[in-house]
This record gives structure tokens, sequence and C-alpha cells, in this order.
């Protein structure tokens, strides 16, 4: 039915020409024509589905197996951390901008959506604005979205926890009745509906690893096709509101890594995190010598089988991910470390972590930078109510003051770290301090 475009009398059709069904009928006042698959070849098929191309073949092209762990609880911080050093200012619409979308979509970690490619392009951006609004640490102010005074107890937040958190936002959010501003809808994919999500997490339980069709036919046939009220002349309507309920769920134990997917077939198993969620099932703290390969170029290959999920997490925390094909590739930089740092991580854990699973000794180039970006965090404080501008270092202020003086941005300077400025001056001084590897801080 994907194939002919969800034309359904059409793959009917094709399924009688291979013999798959009965045809059959019978006269009560008019003549009813019936085509019956039986039982017996939905189970075979079930069981047995024929799977696309030659299986001689070589390894196919695309064969991976792909997983999200937490990194959509980590994009949450993230998001918080860009909110806080950029901003983000919307159209006239209302609605993102460009630009932006594509900024965004370089900041944050991209978690696997392909499960359905109709969704794969959707931006990161699209789908945490409408959680951090249903959590209550964003809103928009003006033209502006803005962080509320709660976030930092998010970044301070255990992933597990914040996990947790999560999954209950977007399951209270299905209920919500008060409309938000546009931008904080979930436009694309709808938040699931738990008794939909819940049958989805029970049917891969009981099936163990099985291909994402079957399932879908399954349900499909399950909870429409046997349904006492069905009737024929309402099932394009109902197999479309159906399908819609099934991708929402299906979708978000995706994003949520509650799942993994082994591509192309698409093999859907419960993942490990899901295992902890779903059973109760503790996380392997298994973090193996030799799970990372620590280059000179402070890059780092990292193979996903020898880690565990929160040292991962670590690891997307402090480096910036270069590439992933079924092993991850790092590149730890000095942005990507103070990242981390804002992201409340202590480096000291990083080097720990290095230091157990690395084949060889950590170089001393790699220690003495992460020293030496750990020492001061060169932070500059901004906010748009009273245009306060601070650092936390009076060296800071006074390499910012040399770049300003003269410009007429300052109004007046109240201690050896603090300084007001016009309120018109706040993006090039943001500019400014990120000339001069300055973190920008704003406060709205």
């Amino acid at each position: 039915m994907n194939a002919r475009k969800g034309r359904w009398e059409e793959a009917l059709l094709k399924l009688n020409e291979l013999g798959l069904l009965i045809d059959d009928y019978y006269i009560d006042e008019r003549f009813v024509r019936l085509l019956i698959m039986p039982v017996e070849v939905f189970a075979l098929y079930s069981e047995n589905p024929a799977l696309p191309g030659d299986k001689k073949a070589t390894k196919k092209r695309g064969e991976k197996k792909t997983v999200n762990d937490l990194d959509f609880a980590l994009n949450v911080k993230k998001m918080i951390v860009y909110l806080g050093r950029k901003g983000l200012n919307l159209a006239k619409s209302g609605k993102i901008k460009q630009i932006d979308l594509k900024d965004t979509e370089n900041k944050f970690l991209r978690p696997d959506i392909a499960l359905f490619m109709e969704k794969s392009q959707i931006y990161q951006i699209e789908l945490l604005l409408p959680l951090m609004r249903q959590m209550d640490i964003v809103r928009v102010k003006r033209d502006d979205v803005v962080l509320r005074n709660e976030y930092d107890a998010i970044l301070e937040m255990d992933p597990l926890d914040l996990q947790k958190k999560v999954m209950q936002e977007i399951t209270s959010g299905r209920d919500r009745r008060v409309r938000y501003e546009d931008v904080f809808e979930p436009m694309y994919v709808p938040f699931y509906e738990k008794a939909v999500f819940d049958e989805c997490v029970s049917a891969i339980q009981k099936r163990g690893r099985v291909l994402f069709f079957v399932i879908l036919a399954t349900m499909i046939r399950e909870k429409l096709i046997l349904a006492r009220s069905f009737r024929i002349k309402a099932f394009q309507q109902e197999l479309a509101e159906l399908k819609k309920e099934l991708v929402s769920a299906f979708f978000y134990l995706q994003l949520l890594g509650l799942i993994s997917v082994d591509y192309p077939d698409r093999f859907l198993e419960i993942s490990e995190l899901g295992a902890l969620v779903f059973r109760g099932k503790a996380l392997s703290r298994d973090d193996q010598k030799g799970g990372i390969i620590l280059n000179p170029d402070m890059s780092l290959i990292a193979i996903p089988e020898k880690l565990s999920i929160e040292g991962l997490y670590l690891l997307k925390s402090f480096l910036e991910i270069k590439s992933f094909d079924n092993v991850y590739t790092f590149q730890l930089t000095r942005d990507s470390f103070l990242e981390g740092m804002l992201l409340k991580r202590d480096p000291q854990d990083l080097i720990d972590f290095l230091r157990k699973t690395c084949r060889s000794d950590l170089p001393q180039n790699l220690l003495f930078s992460i020293d030496e970006w750990s020492r001061s965090l060169p932070l500059v404080t901004i906010t748009d109510e009273c245009v306060l501008v601070q650092t936390q270092d009076p060296i800071h202020m006074d390499l910012l003051l040399g770049q300003i003086t003269g410009k007429r941005f300052v109004t007046q300077k109240i201690g050896p770290t603090s300084i007001l400025i016009e309120q018109d001056k706040i993006g090039e001084t943001i500019q400014l301090a990120e000339k001069l590897n300055l973190i920008v801080r704003l406060v709205r």
C-alpha cells in the first residue's frame, strides 16, 4: 500500500493476482463479493516476511544498526545552552527563521528519525521547542524565544531522570487543552497517545526482533480490521487515523532511543535504554579498555559495543561528533569542551573515563588543554532588562572594553567586571565578545 500511495484497492487486487486470497461471494438480497486472506497465510508471512532484494547478494548498501540512546535528552540541554548563548529571534510570521533552522541543526546531535523517510527532514529544534514549552522552560517574549528561570534545574538533572521527565511531559502534552504559539506546537508529529504507545511497545516485546511493516500490518489487522465496529465504507478514513497514531508512537519510540532499528530492512527491537524504561532492567556500566582509540590531534574513535550508554553521553557532552558509521568519530575542541562545562559536566569525569577506556596513555597535550580550558570559564553575562554586562574575570572585561570604547556602547562602568550598555547594542556586544573567544550567556 505504501508503494501504491495508499490505494488499498490496487494492493488488494495485486494480492489476489498472486493467489494469496480466497475469492468468495454470497447473496443476501444483493450480491456481495469477498476477498479474504486466510489466517494461515497471514501468519506465514508475518513469521517469514518476503524481503526485497537478493538474499545471496553481497552485503546490502546502507546496512547499519542505529539507536539514539540519550541523544534527545542531551539535545534538550544543548538547546538551553544555545538559547542562553545566541537567543532565538522569530520571523514576523511567528515561525523559526530558515537561517536558525540550519544553524541549530549543526549545533545539536542528530538522532536517527529515518524510520519514516517523510519525517527524516524535520529539524531538531522543531521537535525540541514544543517539548520545552510543555516543560515550562521557554516562552515567547516579544519576537524572541527566551528561557525561563527554571532551566538551571534541567541542566543539572541526571540524564536518566531527564529521560523520564521528557516521557512524562510528552504523555501529558497529548491531553493539553490550551493552545500555545505555533512555534511551540508539535506540527509535524503530534505527541503520542499513551494507550497506543503502550500497545506498540507490547507488540515489539512480544515478537522480539521484528520487521516494522509486520508490526504495522499486525496492529492494523487487530485494531481495525477485526474490530466489531469495522465498516468497509469507513476503512480509508479509519486507516489514515490509525496510521497517524501509530506513526506518532513509533516515531517517539525511535527518537527517545527506546528501540533500535536495523537498516535497510527496518528490523525493530527494544533497545538497552528501552529495557530499562519498560522492564526495569539495569543499564550496563561496562566501559571496556580499548573502547576508545585516541589520536594525537585529539580526535578519537569510539566503539559503541565496548562503551556504556552513560559513557557515550559523557563523550557527546564534551566532544563534537564528526561522523557515525557503526563507530563514532569525535573531535575534542576548546568550544566543544567549554560547552560540556556549560552543560554542567565535570571535566574530571571525562579524564577518568578516557583513562579507563583508551588503549594507550593520555597524551600530555590533551591533559594540558583540558587543564587550561577548565581553569577559567570566559563567561560574559548579558541581560536585556537592565542591559547589564558582566564578566567573571576583570581581564575579560578589559578585553571587551578595548573593543567597545569610543563606540558609545557603554553608559556606565559600575565595577571591574560590570558595565551598563545601550539596549540596542546587545547584538553587537555579543558579536564582539565571540570574536574575543568569550562565551556569552544571554539572560532574558
